[in-house]
This record gives C-alpha cells, structure tokens and sequence, in this order.
C-alpha cells in the first residue's frame, strides 16, 4: 500500500554527499557576500565614508584635517565608493578622474564618528581652470 508522495528512482537522486556541499557552498555564497558588507566598514574605534560620484571610475581621496592623513578610493561601475578604517575627525573630499583632472565638489568635507559610516553624495563637475 502506497501512501503520499511516490518515492524517485534510486539512480535519478543525488548522492547525499553532493546535496550537502551544494548547500553548503550556497551558504558560504550567501554569507561571504551579505555579512561583510555590514561588518567591513569600521571598528568601534574608527570609522568610514561611504558615498555615491557621478563620474565612474573617479579617485576619491580623504584628507585628515587634523593628521593630513591621506586615503582614497575608485569610484565603481555605479559610482559608489567606501573608504573604511578613517579616525574619527574631519576629512576634506577631493575628486580626481581617471585622467587625473581635479573634480570640484558640492560638500568637500565629512565629520567621522567612531564606529560610524557616513554617508556622502558628491555631485561633481569639472574645476574651472585657471
């Protein structure tokens, strides 16, 4: 007497083995690309600059005002940008382009806050020369 559902041949089943690592490889997939998002930016102790530049492929670059510590970062195929591990302090914001021209920006500054990311849009146009 047969009862639910009607049970697959043997030879059309993966072996058990295999159902276990595709899983655990979707798992690793998962997390490596969902977790360090929200854990990458900052410690408790410093902070990041996150934010968004019309020109792709632009160097944003973070300068200390207090230190003159200097650190940047290429904008990605979106625009979007992260520049992490940042003491707490204020940061002058500069843009460069891919061929190095210097980029004039709506905000050029940002505060940080330990174990904060702050959020930036720079709406840029080309410096006018001279």
């Amino acid at each position: 007497m047969a009862t639910g559902r009607p049970r697959p041949d043997a030879d059309s089943r993966a072996p058990a083995s295999l159902r276990f690592f595709g899983r655990l490889a979707l798992l690793i997939c998962f997390t490596w690309n969902i977790a360090p998002r929200s854990t990458r930016a900052q410690t408790p102790t410093d902070g990041a600059i996150s934010g968004h530049i019309l020109q792709v492929g632009a160097q944003v670059i973070a300068r200390s005002l207090s230190t003159g510590l200097e650190q940047s970062a290429t904008a990605g195929a979106h625009g979007d940008f992260l520049l992490v591990h940042l003491p707490p302090g204020s940061y002058e914001l500069t843009v460069r382009t891919a061929q190095g021209e210097k980029l004039a920006v709506a905000d050029g500054t940002a505060t940080i806050e330990a174990g904060e990311v702050t959020v930036v849009d720079l709406a840029s146009q080309p410096r006018a020369s001279g």
